[in-house]
């Protein structure tokens, strides 16, 4: 009796929270109620329960029970905050993690504090509201700090501040987290005439905040461990994790696949191995999926592999890559060839298509293409459209796409395009595809859905000097809206897409149209994509997934999207210019293209560019060098440009150019036709299809040059065609054309040369851009060449032969001498 008493006289514990789970809460606004209850112990009754509306979520309270109900427009992770007081006015507070529409994903954010000084870290920006309003991070030791949150799948953007305590005062300094694999900057962060663009998260208020995608934890996630690739042995070895779905469900099938073949491999139950052997010279693909018992499925594990190199950058040198423009450069099947009602033949689909390419293939490997530039094959705007001229134009050139992730029908179906990269990889081309993502066209789903939040204002690039005050922002014409790369969803959207296609259809690269109309952080974040999705390198990858930048603008420029964080390369217009002033039209001296070349080399050092002598944007090359170019605008309604005659001079100097371009370490482009000097003004005629000239012999070189000898009446396409070949194939054998140590060997107004060694080969290249024949001496070891030597000449076939260390050589009006070991 006396214990009972003395036991009631003792005060109980004050109330205290046991761990909360997440509740998960249907999506618009369907009340969800919960026991508190059973989630407090202690405390002196009776309790009283209060909860506070949360970011999203709405509450209520009777007694013990808590009403939820999401606001109609909100999903993701939020908390509720909750007060228990006790009949003795005890009160203990905790938050109730609430996710509405689906399951929770764990996510850690780790944060080294840039100042001793620093006494708090906390979380600012758009994730904030994702994560319920959890904002403090935690420090783990002194200096490392760690936030933990349970977030729904999307992408938010971020920032993390630093409290900073001086002896007479507190700052706050905001940073972008130096972990953080992606980035998203508000409009107009990138000034056209700004410095280089950089971004330092160890550094206070960086140009751009971070950006945290989190994926869907719904489904099991492979993650690659590690990747070795011996090539020379044709082996590969990989490691792969299996993570569960926050389901629970287990894992109960891995499966893989090498080139659509099933491969077995060892599991141990959370990761399993690949060991692969025999592996031919070539283009491989590695895939794996993991299955749970509820039926989801993962994200496809893809890796592409080129064994037919030991330096898989260099796989990218060796030869030229060729833009077929796909609805001009072949037609195999002519059911798909319905046009859509342009003002003028030439600005209407011609029928073009996939079948084309794949039937000329003999043809370009012949030629000696090493890779294959493909039009954007989305789907892309029916109808006819206003355009320069006042004629009304189809979007067969691609660049007018109106749906995400459908083919379009002109160029063929799903089968003809994965039968056409097939086919390449089978001669041993790689494929890049033309990425078209700085906008959409009206008629597409993105803009019916999303026309008041997911755009720029519309204000047009050829108004005033916006295509350069105003790049990231300018639309291209009414019809096609400008996407606004600030927000999260347009980002994540839009690269999602962009490794959907190179995925689906093993392309090897991909050519980022207009790189300057859209912000640093497209480039940036499309390169963390590339390094993690496909070449792997935290994983030990070393492929070289090529991502090539079109900005057509000066140097400064285009080299401010290049980088190990950025593109790859770009297309050198500088370059481009100095070529065709020098070597076409003669209103620059060689000299001036030797500065240009010097420029390019220290400015773009380490990139892998592009060196071209025309595109779809420009004057035919032998168009402007016979006829000083014309007005497209002129005729009625379109003006065509035909074949110069009596003009082998202009051929003679676009052998001349190619002899340049082909020698060059960048990767040589040949825009389709320019191998035979096909004429053409501006855009639409410099895209004239190429059967209007050779037909459809497209079988071999040898058939397309007697084509083009019928169709034109003259040997001079004939004889550039060939010598585009000649040198194609000696850049295939020479690794001196292509790579090396350089050394000027000769300069004045007409001539350039250039020495390049390698370990075991050599070359001397040898351009005359003179009306006059020149007769050449000057040393050879000097530039690394030997002292005694008999070289053959890739143009003639003859033999150059020179002793003493001194090379005498005759080198022809308007030619090339390019001059290679035997």
């Amino acid at each position: 009796m006396l214990l009972a008493l003395i036991l009631a006289c003792v005060p109980a514990d004050p109330p205290a929270w046991l761990p909360l789970e997440t509740v998960t809460l249907p999506p618009g606004g369907e009340p969800l109620l919960v026991d508190l209850l059973p989630s407090v112990e202690g405390g002196t009754p009776p309790l009283t329960f209060h909860a506070d509306p949360a970011t999203g979520v709405r509450t209520d309270t009777l007694g013990s029970l808590l009403m939820l109900a999401a606001d109609p427009a909100f999903a993701g992770a939020t908390a509720v905050p909750l007060t228990v007081t006790d009949g003795d006015g005890r009160a203990a507070s905790a938050e109730l993690p609430v996710l509405v529409g689906g399951i929770a994903c764990p996510v850690t954010l780790t944060h080294d504090a840039n100042s001793e000084a620093t006494t708090a870290v906390t979380l600012a920006g758009a994730l904030v509201d994702a994560a319920g309003g959890t904002v403090d991070f935690v420090e783990d030791e002194p200096g490392r700090w760690r936030l933990d949150l349970q977030l729904a799948p999307g992408a938010w953007s971020y920032r993390i501040v630093e409290t900073v305590e001086f002896s007479e005062s507190t700052e706050d300094r905001s940073y972008c987290d130096a972990n953080a694999r992606q980035v998203l900057c508000p409009a107009g962060t990138s000034d056209p005439g700004s410095d280089p663009w950089t971004l330092d998260c160890s550094q206070p208020d960086p140009p751009c905040d971070s950006l945290l995608v989190v994926p869907d934890c719904t489904v099991p996630s492979l993650a690659l461990q590690r990747l070795d690739v011996d090539r020379a042995a044709g082996s590969l070895s990989a490691e792969v994790t299996v993570t569960p779905a926050a389901t629970g469900a287990a894992v109960t099938e891995v499966a893989v696949e090498l080139d659509d073949t099933p491969v077995e491999v060892s599991s141990d139950g959370g990761s399993f191995h690949v060991e692969l052997t025999g592996l031919a010279p070539g283009r491989h693909t590695l895939r794996a999926t993991a299955t749970d018992a509820a039926g989801a499925v993962s994200e496809p594990l893809w890796v592409p592999v080129w064994t037919d190199v030991d330096d898989p950058r260099e796989g990218w040198r060796d030869g030229p890559m060729y833009f077929a423009f796909v609805d001009r450069f072949a037609n195999g099947d002519p059911t798909n060839d319905a046009a859509e009602g342009a003002s003028a033949e030439i600005a209407d689909f011609a029928g073009g298509d996939w079948a084309g390419i794949r039937d000329a293939l003999p043809y370009l490997d012949e030629l000696g293409v090493r890779t294959l530039w493909l039009s954007n094959p989305q789907d892309n705007a029916a109808g006819a459209w206003p355009g320069q001229c006042d004629a009304d134009f189809a979007g067969y050139h691609a660049y007018w796409p109106t749906a995400p992730r459908r083919v379009e029908e002109h160029f063929g179906d799903d089968e003809d395009l994965r039968a056409l990269v097939a086919a390449a990889h089978e001669r041993d081309m790689r494929v890049v595809m033309d990425l078209v993502i700085n906008h959409v066209h009206v008629d597409h789903p993105y803009y019916a859905e999303h026309r008041d939040t997911w755009f720029n204002d519309e204000a047009l690039c050829e108004d005033a000097d916006n295509w350069d005050d105003i790049p990231e922002t300018c639309w291209f014409a009414p019809y096609l809206p400008d996407l606004d790369y600030s927000r999260a969803d347009v980002m994540v959207t839009m690269l999602d897409d962009a490794m959907w296609w190179a995925r689906t259809y093993d392309l090897d690269g991909l050519r980022v149209d207009a790189a300057k109309h859209m912000p640093h952080a497209v480039q940036y974040n499309l390169a963390r994509r590339v390094q993690e999705g496909i070449e792997h390198r935290d994983a030990g990858g070393d492929e070289e997934f090529w991502t090539v930048g079109e900005t057509f603008d000066g140097a400064d420029r285009i080299a401010s999207y290049i980088g190990d964080d950025q593109l790859d390369g770009q297309f050198d217009f500088p370059l481009f210019y100095a070529l065709r002033a020098a070597v076409g039209t003669r209103t620059a001296s060689m000299r001036d293209l030797s500065a240009t070349m010097q420029d390019s080399r220290g400015r773009y050092a380490g990139a892998l560019m592009s060196d071209f002598l025309g595109n779809h944007d420009v004057t035919r090359f032998i168009t402007e060098v016979a006829w000083g170019g014309g007005d497209v605008c002129a005729g009625d309604p379109l003006a065509r440009a035909g074949v110069p005659t009596d003009s082998s001079w202009a051929y003679d100097r676009l052998i001349l150019a190619w002899a340049f371009v082909l020698t060059r370490p960048a990767v040589p482009l040949i825009y389709y036709g320019d191998e035979l000097g096909l004429p053409g003004y501006g855009d639409p005629d410099n895209r004239q299809p190429l059967w209007w000239h050779v037909g459809d012999a497209l079988s071999s070189v040898e058939d397309v040059a007697d084509a083009v000898r019928a169709t034109t009446g003259s040997d001079d396409p004939a004889r550039v065609l060939l010598a585009v070949q000649a040198l194609a194939r000696a850049r295939r054998d020479h690794p001196a054309l292509r790579s090396g140590d350089e050394t000027e060997w000769w300069l004045d107004d007409d001539v350039l040369a250039w020495a390049r060694v390698t370990d075991d080969d050599g070359a001397l290249v040898i351009l005359n851009a003179g009306d006059a024949d020149r007769q050449l001496s000057n040393g050879a070891t000097f530039a690394g060449l030997p002292a005694a030597a008999s070289w053959s000449d890739v143009l003639t076939g003859e033999t150059v032969s020179w002793a003493d260390d001194r090379i005498e050589v005759s080198v022809p009006a308007r030619g090339a001498r390019v001059l290679v070991p035997r």
